[in-house]
């Protein structure tokens, strides 16, 4: 049944929050004459529920210039429950019947759980006399009418719990949504036998839903938090650090890189070892998931699976899930999809309320105009030379990739460490992997490695566009062999200290030559000025010999430093720390376009 929002839907702020275990995630948006006049999104992880809540509405407030003080929310209300119930009702004489005699059969489901309060009672199915399986017998003169129920219960005090939170964050809530309920209702089509699994930190939720609505919904109490558990007892950490070692490292794809790479700068343990303590338990957690389903599965055949929640962001877990689930497809949503489909979910109740109470016919008929846009062909995007570097950026949250599609970036710096070439560690395959399956811009990956040669053919299966090797490495000739092999675009970088004389050999088959304008190995570094001077040295050399290289230049890009390298004869800049710390990212952007 539809949720009662009782509230003036037109020129207001709405905001819209997922309260996870570890983390809260919020969108927030502003609606003026019947559209969406401006919307924000942010996450926060924290294991201080209240703390997070205020980091993130103190955010979406900043980005809106809006004032706060109630939610609509959705996340992690402890224990759930699910149950049909099949009422009937009789009268002595014909009966017409009205929408109370529904109301009334609801409120009879609203009181038959103890401590549990429905969240979803949702309507599976009518019948009144002759008139079998009816979307809705309201209308119907009939003797008797029999409904059956599918309600989504939470409990009273997780709900309790979660409604104090936001309280002491000063946020009251408006209302309370099911994450399955409002994936359902947002995400898959509405025809389509559909299974979620919410991969969630304390639980794994597992619902099965139908054109008429859930017919299956089960919560298992094991979920991401085992995983790190078991990590914090077997190397005997803090779970803080238990986990940010799990999230780093985790993956269901065996890497042979992997049994060498280091899990943490100080730790001793590699990445392997970490995947070989985690992965049984997760494997358990996703077997049990299909044994619970299994019925439920054969009754209703579902023909996608929809996945979210933390272990949402498990490289490979799709193909973890496709193994389990017999071949079903799998879709990914992300770990913060909750979030958007609670503001998708509201937008569409809002919508027709809202465009009705837009008094102005013009400023209609230009809404209906600009709907209609959407069906014609899209203008080819605009390309952005400037490269965000994924050491400045966290890469597993779903808010980096929007913070940069709302500039328009169309390529991505993506740093690989090994520890060896530089002394930091960062990246791999794996977290590679991830990033192709969230982005489709163009993937510049530069092997800060001591031996790249060991690294080339599974970086550029793991979808590398451009890869480029350090000169100065030890395995960089036979690196560059293998790379002329290849189908990627070729580039090679050098150090502010080694001589561009260095570069001769490879300049004739090069793609791209990124110019290192600070000592690699960390984002905050200055750059070096004496950079410019060898950027216009490149581009002399490129014109007297009339070579093909692009020129790219990373470290301490800010716009003084930006407009001196284009002015050099830059192509492409990568940034970092500039790029982070912006408050308003395409506002940053366009500064370093500048010239």
């Amino acid at each position: 049944m539809r949720s009662a929002l009782l509230l003036n839907l037109h020129d207001k702020s709405y905001l819209c929050l997922d309260i996870g275990t570890h983390s809260v995630s919020g969108v927030a948006f502003r609606i003026s004459g019947g559209r969406i006049a401006g919307q924000s999104i942010y996450s926060f992880e924290s294991n201080d529920t209240t703390l997070a809540i205020k980091h993130v509405v103190e955010h979406l407030e900043s980005e809106l210039k809006e004032r706060f003080d109630s939610a609509f929310i959705t996340g992690n209300f402890g224990r759930t429950k699910y149950r049909m119930t099949t009422l009937r009702k009789n009268w002595a004489k014909e009966h017409k019947i009205k929408n109370e005699d529904i109301s009334n059969m609801a409120d009879i489901v609203t009181k038959s759980e103890e401590d549990m309060i429905p969240l979803h009672i949702v309507p599976l199915r009518y019948d009144a006399d002759d008139f079998q399986n009816i979307a809705t017998p309201v209308g119907q003169s009939a003797h008797s009418m029999s409904a059956i129920f599918g309600t989504i219960f939470a409990s009273n005090a997780g709900l309790q719990n979660m409604r104090e939170a936001a309280l002491s964050a000063n946020i009251t809530v408006n209302e309370v949504f099911d994450v399955s309920f409002l994936l359902a209702h947002t995400v898959r089509p509405k025809k389509e036998n559909s299974l979620i699994i919410d991969l969630g930190s304390d639980a794994t939720t597992v619902s099965l839903w139908t054109v008429r609505g859930p017919v299956f919904y089960q919560r298992l109490d094991a979920g991401q938090s085992v995983l790190t558990d078991l990590l914090a007892t077997h190397f005997n950490l803090s779970w803080d650090m238990a986990n940010k070692i799990k999230c780093e490292n985790i993956s269901t794809e065996h890497s042979e890189m992997a049994r060498f790479t280091p899990a943490s700068n100080n730790h001793d343990f590699t990445k392997a070892d970490v995947n070989n303590i985690i992965m049984p338990a997760l494997e358990d957690i996703i077997k049990d998931a299909r044994i619970t389903s299994s019925s439920a599965i054969d009754k209703y055949n579902p023909t996608q699976i929809y996945i979210t929640g933390g272990g949402a962001n498990i490289v490979g877990i799709e193909d973890i899930i496709l193994s389990r689930f017999n071949n079903i497809p799998v879709k990914n949503l992300g770990s913060q999809a909750a979030s958007g489909a609670l503001a998708s979910y509201l937008w569409n109740y809002i919508r027709p309320l809202a465009i009705k109470g837009a008094k102005r016919f013009d400023f209609v008929n230009s809404t209906l105009k600009n709907m209609l846009k959407m069906f014609k062909k899209k203008p080819k995007q605009k390309f952005i030379p400037i490269m965000p570097s994924t050491l400045a950026f966290n890469m597993k949250d779903n808010a980096t990739y929007l913070k940069f599609q709302s500039a328009g970036i169309t390529m991505i710096h993506v740093d690989i460490l090994d520890g060896l070439f530089v002394d930091d560690v960062y990246g791999g395959v794996d977290d590679l992997k991830y990033i192709r399956t969230k982005s489709n811009a163009h993937l510049n990956v530069h092997l800060m490695c001591e031996s790249p040669d060991a690294w080339i053919k599974d970086t550029i299966d793991a979808g590398a566009d451009t890869l480029t090797i350090s000169i100065e490495s030890r395995g960089a000739k036979q690196a560059w062999e293998l790379l002329k092999k290849s189908k990627v675009r070729k580039g090679i970088a050098i150090r502010a200290d080694t001589p561009l004389s260095e570069l001769k050999p490879y300049l004739k088959d090069a793609d791209e030559v990124l110019v290192m304008s600070i000592i690699p190995g960390a984002i905050g570094r200055p750059f070096i000025p004496e950079s410019i001077r060898r950027i216009e040295s490149l581009a002399a050399v490129r014109r007297k010999h009339k070579l093909k290289f692009k020129i790219s230049v990373d470290g301490g890009i800010v716009p003084d430093t930006a407009k001196l390298c284009w002015r050099a004869g830059a192509d492409f800049l990568v940034a970092g720390s500039y790029l982070k710390n912006a408050v308003d990212f395409p506002l940053a952007v366009n500064e370093l376009l500048q010239k």
